[in-house]
Parts: C-alpha cells; sequence; structure tokens
C-alpha cells in the first residue's frame, strides 16, 4: 500500500512533462497547445503501452544523448556569442530581471518553496519503504 503514496506527485509529474513537450510542439510546428499536449499524450501512451518499461528506457536514454549534445554545443557557442565566460556572466548578472535570483520571486513562496521540498520528501519515504 505504501507504494500509492507518491502516486499523486507520479501523475503531476508525468502531466507536467507531457504539457511541455506540447508546448515544444505547439510552438516549434505552430500547432494549436491543447491539440499539441493530447496528441503528444497520445503518442507518449502508445509507445508505452506497445513497448513497455523497455521503451520507456530506449526513449529516456536517447533523450539523455540529445539533450547532452546539445547543452555541450550550445553552452560555448552562447557564450562565444556574449563575449566570452567572464563577458557573458558579467551581463548576465548586470542585466537579470529584479527577483530572477531569488528563490521566493513572484508568483512562488517560501510556503509554496516548503511544500515542493516536504512533497519531494514524502515521495520519497514512502518509495523507500516500498522498496
Amino acid at each position: 500500500m505504501a507504494h500509492y503514496s507518491g502516486l499523486p506527485l507520479k501523475l503531476i509529474d508525468d502531466g507536467l512533462k507531457i504539457y511541455a513537450t506540447g508546448i515544444f510542439i505547439s510552438a516549434g510546428l505552430g500547432y494549436d497547445l491543447k491539440l499539441s499536449v493530447i496528441g503528444s499524450g497520445v503518442v507518449m501512451s502508445l509507445y508505452t503501452f506497445m513497448g513497455r518499461l523497455w521503451a520507456v528506457v530506449v526513449t529516456d536514454y536517447v533523450q539523455f544523448i540529445i539533450l547532452t549534445i546539445g547543452v555541450a554545443v550550445l553552452f560555448p557557442l552562447v557564450f562565444s556569442h556574449m563575449g566570452g565566460i567572464g563577458a557573458g556572466l558579467e551581463t548576465i548578472w548586470r542585466d537579470h530581471p529584479a527577483g530572477f535570483l531569488s528563490p521566493f520571486a513572484h508568483p512562488y513562496s517560501a510556503v509554496g518553496l516548503f511544500l515542493c521540498i516536504s512533497g519531494s520528501g514524502f515521495y520519497l519515504l514512502g518509495k523507500r519503504r516500498a522498496d
């Protein structure tokens, strides 16, 4: 029964992943956001049910490789465009929006951060008991 304690957090996490994918599809291809979210959810559900855990593992691995290559290429390109690492960091420090580096910037508060951390803690405790 303890393994069900993380289910609400997992549902929210997976929903946010599908929503983020839908945003990228909508912005990149120009489709309607609602249709992009529904379409990406259907595609993810189909390959998960058809390929089971193996499909999810392979997909996560491929995503990791793509993201790693993307970061490895984009990180130096961004800083070279900004005039080097020193000039880039100086620009970021000087030109960031007000409250950008604060953990409690609007619309987030200390209560929200506490709930996020405590929810993660409860999830990990429930997962540990299930193991």
